[in-house]
């Protein structure tokens, strides 16, 4: 039997539009569709949409002899001038009828076209029970806009924590230790936070200075992390520089200088000077962004009984260290010859250091020791373990051979205070005891290690493809070089080191890899991981047909 279906008039739906989300993502495609629901197979309507240039596909199907539906599928990329703006979508079917329905856009924007930056440090270290300033200083890429206000926000991976802010609650930990130092107007966003405790370390931190609230915009990503400020927080004092100016005679004036550095201007460390007579001359000095080093230098005559010196450092929250300090010159063998000895070395907070040094050497007088010591005497490393301070011990070791020249240091799991500066001296068979010129070193702390950089891949790849593709990063650390990992299976892999003159390493890792089939943009992620875990990474998109 034939069945036949007539349609005298038809019914009609009303028009729907779904998306995924409430929200669109700027600069971001995403599916919307539109479906007309009716009867009558003959009334197949025309679907079109109020962002025409946008491409779309309609597909019409049946679920049962009187119920029809053609639905239409946009790809969708909103600007951030679509937000609020309405979309819409036309049906026009067979018969001349019309329908048409609309949704509100919702846009949050991309953080990279926010129309500002800022700047401030990618990590700063303070004491428990002292106060901190992050500097933080922003600029418009357009006029700045009237009546801005400064939030500070603790940096997590869902939603957002204000950690300082005049209008709203903050964070419980944070509550009444944070202020805003300088004028917006000036364009100065630095934030003071008081009495740091040991729940505050690792935190990271960053501004917002915009109209428009933070929620409006996209969630934060990988790339705003880079720019967060890194609170790292000791409980250990750091330890006071001591040294005397000069070589002590007596009879004669001699000046020993005492110095330390902090970050709380407002409530700075206390140093004394004990063991000689004299005033003290007492100095604060901005070395850079929210760092400062409070200087004591004491000068008296210098008497037959004078022995030694000792220097204090106390800080606000309770935390002490005591330095002692001797003539460290008298009884050294000045060399006529300078060390090579980079001045200023970069090293990674938790990982190691290995800072280059070179010296000249003869054959036929071979150095028995090689020492590394602080200006205050005290001995980092020693080939006898007892010489070597505590705070040290187990944790450097001389690489290379001596008497070829070689005196390279390595520094293992690297303090936040582990500073230096640190000088290279000898000693031969008759414990003559010889200086270098140009020997000492001072380290310059990082919180977190540089990021991989990717050579280029094709835009556009079909599936099944071999590509080659290289990832390095520079690192301080050749005995332990980081480890590479990718988010694909390779066919090959090789990794490469370079040693530059500078002393900074460059490992290398190049894989090959088939491209997985399924159409659509994949990510590659290249992942380097240093010495004792720290680790970064670097992605970069390819479209993969087939």
């Amino acid at each position: 039997m034939l069945t036949f279906t007539i349609c005298i008039s038809g019914s009609f739906s009303a028009l729907t539009i779904s998306h995924t989300s409430d929200d669109f993502l700027e600069g971001q495609a995403s599916k919307v569709t539109c479906t007309a629901s009716y009867t009558c197979s003959k009334h197949i309507p025309t679907l079109t949409w109020n962002y025409g240039s946008m491409p779309a596909s309609t597909d019409t199907s049946n679920s049962g002899t009187t119920s029809w539906r053609t639905v239409s599928t946009l790809t969708f990329t909103a600007s951030a001038n679509d937000h609020e703006r309405p979309l819409t979508c036309y049906a026009r079917f067979t018969g001349g009828r019309t329908q048409d329905k609309s949704i509100t856009l919702q846009v949050k924007r991309n953080m990279l076209s926010r129309g500002w930056s800022f700047t401030t440090p990618r990590s700063i270290t303070g004491m428990r029970g002292s106060c901190i300033i992050i500097p933080c200083t922003f600029t418009y890429s357009n006029s700045q806009p009237a009546d801005l206000r400064v939030i500070w926000y603790l940096f997590q991976s869902n939603g957002y924590s204000p950690v300082f802010d005049e209008r709203q609650n903050i964070m419980s930990k944070f509550n009444g230790i944070t202020s805003l130092i300088g004028a917006v107007g000036e364009k100065n966003c630095s934030l003071k936070i008081e009495r740091l405790e040991m729940s505050h370390n690792q935190d990271r931190l960053y501004p917002w200075v915009d109209k428009h609230p933070i929620t409006s915009y996209q969630s934060l990503g990988p790339t705003f992390y880079e720019k967060t400020s890194q609170l790292i927080v000791s409980d250990q004092a750091q330890e006071p520089q001591v040294s005397i100016i000069g070589i002590p005679r007596v009879g004669e004036e001699s000046t020993v200088s005492c110095n330390v550095r902090h970050t709380c201007i407002s409530a700075p460390p206390t140093l004394t000077i004990s063991g000689i007579p004299g005033e003290d001359l007492i100095t604060d000095t901005l070395v850079t962004d929210g760092i400062w080093e409070r200087t004591v230098e004491r000068t008296w005559a210098v008497k037959e009984e004078d022995q030694s010196v000792k220097c204090t450092v106390s800080y606000t929250g309770g935390q002490r260290e005591t330095k002692y300090v001797r003539d460290p010159y008298e009884n050294d063998t000045f060399h006529d010859q300078a060390a090579d000895v980079p001045f200023r070395f970069s090293a990674l907070t938790g990982s190691c250091v290995v800072i280059p040094c070179s010296i000249p050497y003869k054959e036929d007088e071979p150095f028995t020791r090689g020492i590394w010591s602080k200006r205050n005497n005290d001995v980092i490393y020693h080939n006898g373990p007892t010489f070597v301070v505590d705070h040290f011990k187990g944790r450097t070791r001389l690489l290379g051979e001596l008497n070829e020249g070689n005196c390279s240091l390595e520094i293992d799991d690297i303090k936040p205070f582990d500073n230096g500066p640190f000088c290279f001296h000898a000693e031969r068979a008759n414990m003559e005891r010889y200086r270098f010129n140009n020997s000492c070193v001072f380290i310059v702390m990082k919180a977190s290690p540089e990021k991989p950089v990717m050579t280029s891949v094709p835009a556009e790849v079909d599936a099944g493809s071999t590509i080659t593709v290289s990832c390095s990063v520079t690192h301080t650390c050749p005995s332990h070089p980081p480890v590479f990992s990718w988010s694909v299976p390779h066919l090959t892999s090789e990794v490469t080191h370079t040693w530059t003159p500078q002393g900074i390493w460059e490992t290398t890792s190049t894989i090959t890899f088939t491209a997985a089939g399924g159409d659509g943009v994949k990510n590659l992620t290249c992942t380097a991981v240093s010495w004792l875990g720290k680790q970064r990474a670097s992605t970069v998109q390819m479209t993969v047909k087939g």
